[in-house]
């Protein structure tokens, strides 16, 4: 599979430094793939600056306090011949360690009304190009910048042994509730235009 992972960080210094050890870890664990870490003024620069200096088909974007097991690619590269969007299941490893980690298969998801493709979701450049990139938003970009994938033709595939490692933690920008419902109305309202 002709991937490039990209770590987007923004913000604090601590951000920038995660992301580059990130960075290195998955370079380390991915020898033969290319791995680009971006630091900017927003996520959204970030993310997409980093993009756009990929050289590959494939993109994998891997937050900076996350990671991604080294039989990642493997599964996803079973489907990349007949997909645009390969999503993983997800194991939830929460860092206060006071639960145990659990995996969410979304295989069932409707991209349309609910989220079934996090941030691991490895996608083709040319679908990033068509679509205009990812938005800025507060929260959920990354469902937005999927199901406007989805909406422009972009062919869905949720694989099923393929694990993105999300460390959860109490706080950070995703962890407002409330922002993230009116953030997950209004992009279902984009999509259905009223």
């Amino acid at each position: 599979m002709n991937v490039t992972i990209v770590v987007g960080t923004f913000g604090s210094k601590q951000w920038n430094s995660m992301g580059k050890t990130t960075a290195n870890k998955l370079a380390n664990t991915f020898g033969d793939v290319p791995v680009v870490h971006k630091h900017a003024d927003s996520l959204v620069a970030a993310r997409n600056g980093a993009i756009s200096e990929a050289g590959s088909e494939w993109i994998c974007i891997v937050d900076a306090d996350d990671d991604l097991p080294p039989n990642y690619f493997k599964h996803m590269n079973k489907f990349a011949d007949s997909f645009d969007l390969l999503a993983p299941d997800i194991r939830w490893v929460y860092v206060d360690r006071k639960r145990k980690p659990r995996v969410t298969h979304m295989g069932n998801v409707d991209i349309l009304n609910q989220n079934p493709c996090c941030i691991g979701t490895v996608f083709r450049k040319s679908v990033w190009e068509k679509v205009g990139g990812f938005k800025d938003l507060p929260v959920l970009e990354d469902w937005e910048f999927f199901r406007r994938c989805y909406k422009n033709g972009a062919r869905l595939k949720c694989v099923s042994g393929a694990e993105y490692i999300y460390n959860l933690s109490n706080s950070g920008r995703n962890s407002d509730a409330k922002k993230r419902q009116i953030i997950a109305g209004k992009i279902r309202k984009d999509y259905y235009g009223y």
